[in-house]
């Protein structure tokens, strides 16, 4: 397997030729997710599979995304409101 970083803005693009694309964290605020969810879904049009890691955030689409799994999550205490957060992995799409 190979793992390629890049140091740019990706959102314009497909995320091509990835096979999978990871989105951390990333429905935080309208702006961001009004960003990132039409590059996810170009992904995921053209073949990746696309996960996202989300601790319940305002503005992801659940209804685009299905549950893959949930994890407990320690926090850092000065950044979240509690010491640990229920994160969930989803996968756009069904």
């Amino acid at each position: 397997m190979r793992l390629d970083a890049v140091l740019a803005d990706l959102l314009g693009g497909d995320g091509g030729p990835a096979e999978v694309v990871l989105a951390g964290d990333v429905f935080y605020e309208r702006a961001m997710a009004e960003r990132v969810l039409p590059f996810l879904t170009r992904a995921q049009e053209r073949g990746a599979l696309v996960l996202v890691g989300d601790p319940g955030r305002a503005y992801l689409p659940r209804g685009a995304f299905t549950e893959v799994a949930v994890y407990q999550v320690p926090t850092a205490a000065d950044l979240e409101d509690s010491r640990v957060k229920t994160t969930t992995v989803w996968r756009l799409g069904g």
